[in-house]
């Protein structure tokens, strides 16, 4: 495979930081599970994935910090494979959104204990290399705590989707 980045990050006022990248990735002989029979796995040609990151990073206060990105990502099939046939009707690769957002936020009650809660949301992407089962965006809410009993020792606890949200 062959990946090419390029990615930039810059401080426009103190205590915010922006990130920006922008990739292209080439795979192949890729290969999935048979969107017919996953218990067998088949090669799918050659992929590419190519997109945008976007990041915001914020401290607040001492204590607190805020986080935020987006990702903007189109990963298809750029070669022939059993599954899919990108000549005919373009093939995503499965499981890869095309939009991802996420928000965080940390704040630290002392020099050894912190919480953070935050909020990721996905648009919909496909189930498998054929293109047939399409399943839906979702968003969800996680939560952390965070503990430092010494210098050098972190300990973090992550509950993920708190709110119970349905997504596959």
């Amino acid at each position: 495979f062959d990946n090419y980045e390029f990615g930039a990050k810059w401080e426009p006022v103190e205590g915010l930081l922006a990130t920006a990248a922008v990739y292209q990735l080439d795979r192949t002989n890729t290969r999935a599970p048979d969107p017919n029979n996953p218990a067998v796995t088949i090669l799918t040609g050659e992929q590419r994935s190519k997109g945008i990151e976007l990041g915001l990073e914020r401290s607040i206060s001492d204590n607190w910090q805020v986080s935020a990105g987006y990702a903007w990502q189109k990963a298809e099939v750029t070669e022939r494979t059993t599954a899919c046939n990108p000549e005919i009707e373009p093939c995503r690769v499965p499981l890869v959104p095309k939009h991802s957002f996420s928000l965080w936020s940390r704040y630290d009650f002392s020099k050894q204990v912190g919480a953070g809660l935050g909020v990721i949301a996905r648009s919909k992407s496909f189930a498998s290399i054929g293109n047939k089962v399409e399943l839906p965006g979702y968003a969800r809410v996680d939560a952390a705590l965070f503990y430092q009993p010494t210098d050098g020792i972190e300990a973090q606890g992550n509950v993920e989707n708190i709110l119970g949200a349905d997504y596959f």
